[in-house]
Formats: C-alpha cells, structure tokens, sequence
C-alpha cells in the first residue's frame, strides 16, 4: 500500500503494509518528497521524435491530461505553437534556472491584462517544463513562487 499524507510537502512512505500509524514507519522504508504539483492550466511537451526532418511531438493538456500525440509546428496554434517553438530552440539549462526548492519561473509573458508564465519542475532526475500556465492554473506552492518574484 501506499500512505500519503497531504500538507505543503507531500511525503509518502512506499511498501507500507500497515498503514495504522506514520510513526511506526520505519527503516528499510525510502521516504520521499515532493515539493509541488504540476499547474492546472497551459501545456507540456512530453516527448518529439524526428521523422525524415520533421519534429513530431506529444503536447499534454494541462486542463484535462490529455496527450496529443503527432503535433508539428506548422500543424500546431497559438500556445502549443509557441511551447514546440521554446522546446525546439531548445530549452534552458538547467543550471541557469533559478530555483526556489524544486520550481522555478522561467519566462513571464504580459498582454493586456492577461499574464502567462512558463514553469519549472524537478522531479528526482528529471525537469518539467509547463508553458502558457495562468495564474488559475497554479497551487499555493506556485502563487508564492510568483509573489515572490514580482
């Protein structure tokens, strides 16, 4: 079974057979924590693969979850237009982001009175990139991040 406990950092206790108390969770237990949750709204690319000299990516819908796989650039509008134009000028090094924990802003963008922002994540190994995320798209984890930066 899996325990996990909800709060500012999420922390999970995995191969726990009895989950009647967290103190009892002991050693050889691996304890693990994650600082944030993906935003709510924008888009993902989670994967491209070049196909005689044209980038096909999957794009995943923040919205909804959904994947939409075989998406060019020329076959692509607005938002997902510009997150496959990011990614295929390639993205930043990570080293260069500047984090906050494991998140990190990496472009704001203002038009009127709307405001998009492009997101980090690190996961373990491994960084996510959230493109044309709004501000109803984002945690308290996020919102602070945000504040923190205006």
């Amino acid at each position: 079974r899996l325990l996990i406990l909800a709060c500012s950092f999420s922390l999970y206790c995995a191969s726990r057979s009895d989950t009647s108390s967290l103190s009892d969770c002991r050693s050889p237990i691996r304890w693990s924590i994650f600082t944030s949750v993906p935003p709510s709204t924008g888009v993902e690319i989670v994967g491209s693969e070049d196909r005689k000299g044209t980038i096909y990516h999957t794009v995943r819908d923040l919205r909804n979850n959904n994947h939409i796989k075989n998406v060019t650039r020329s076959s692509a509008r607005k938002l997902w237009h510009y997150a496959i134009t990011q990614v295929e000028a390639g993205l930043p090094d990570p080293k260069n982001i500047q984090w906050h924990g494991d998140i990190a802003i990496i472009d704001k963008r203002q038009k009127d009175e709307h405001t998009w922002y492009d997101l980090a994540m690190r996961t373990g190994d491994q960084i996510r990139v959230f493109f044309g995320v709004t501000d109803s798209g984002l945690n308290d984890d996020w919102l602070a991040l945000i504040e923190q930066s205006d």
